[in-house]
């Protein structure tokens, strides 16, 4: 079992070459505008206000890094299987402590075996004439301003990996203390932005997408009310056209609590394996954040 240990903000930057280098393994997050990525970070570290969230479309213009660190609960640890919950996590507000949250915390504890079934995205190769529109459909909240120092140890561009590692194998070979990069891109979709800004915002998000070489893994936000949108369907072709070999997307359906059951159930037609979150009940948090350990380090 995986929960957050501590979480704190870095640094923010405007384009990758004001973004400071670190040897950790690097977890972007990326969807359309106002889809909850800032309250998903922020439900995944146990952090209520780490990453600043807003109404506003357009409003998180800067690349925002964040450094996580997670415990994992090992066997030879505990003589039970469902380990008491952190005190961070029963807190009110977004991460509530309700039934649906208590149990999908449980049951995380049985779910080693299980998970490399799970709903992983394989992406396949985008269509030929993807290249040439791409820019139309990638539409907006894109990098701008300013980096920061950060004290954490910075590297090259050749940094080392962890990922790379071969000899984590499964999750227990990590150890106890995980640490990881998560990384806040800005919203694509509609902007309150010029279409000069809208541009550069644009131009700056996909050089750093493309060329950030410690980003290990994509979680592609989707708000589970509308999950067949065009613009998440580029996004994901988007993603593919350069998708690397040591690079893996995850595919997560945000807000699941405002779905009824017919809701759900049309989601689920639509993609069985889905992996399904709420950052209000909690629910599929820690599943979230096994399948993001997981991939982040090539399990």
């Amino acid at each position: 079992m995986i929960y957050p240990s501590s979480a704190q903000f870095i640094t923010s930057a405007a384009n990758i070459a004001g973004a400071p280098e670190f040897a950790m393994s690097e977890v972007a997050f990326l969807g359309r505008s106002n889809v909850g990525k800032s309250s998903l970070i922020n439900a995944l570290t146990g952090r209520k206000n780490l990453a600043k969230s807003s109404s506003t479309p357009g409003k998180t213009q800067l690349i925002n890094f964040f450094e996580v660190k997670f415990k994992q609960k090992l066997a030879a640890d505990s003589d039970d299987s469902q380990a008491k919950m952190p005190p961070d996590l029963a807190s009110k507000g977004a991460l509530n402590s309700d039934a649906n949250y208590a149990r999908d915390f449980a049951d995380a504890a049985a779910s080693e075996r299980n998970l490399k079934q799970d709903s992983i995205l394989n992406l396949k190769s985008a269509s030929a004439d993807f290249e040439s529109d791409r820019h139309a459909d990638l539409a907006a909240g894109l990098a701008s301003n300013s980096a920061q120092s950060s004290e954490l140890n910075f590297t090259g561009r050749s940094a080392l990996n962890l990922a790379d590692n071969p000899a984590f194998s499964d999750l227990a070979s990590l150890g106890e203390n995980i640490s990881l990069i998560f990384v806040d891109l800005p919203g694509f979709g509609y902007a309150k932005v010029s279409k000069k800004l809208h541009y550069i915002w644009q131009k700056n998000l996909d050089e750093f997408i493309k060329e950030r070489l410690n980003i290990k893994l994509f979680v592609h936000l989707i708000d589970a009310r509308q999950f067949d949108l065009e613009i998440d369907k580029n996004l994901q072709n988007y993603l593919s056209s350069f998708l690397r070999g040591d690079q893996k997307v995850v595919r997560l359906y945000t807000k699941a609590d405002k779905l009824n059951q017919s809701e759900r159930a049309k989601l689920l037609r639509h993609d069985p394996q889905a992996i399904l979150v709420s950052t209000l009940k909690g629910s599929g948090l820690a599943k979230a954040r096994e399948i993001i350990v997981r991939r982040a380090f090539g399990l």
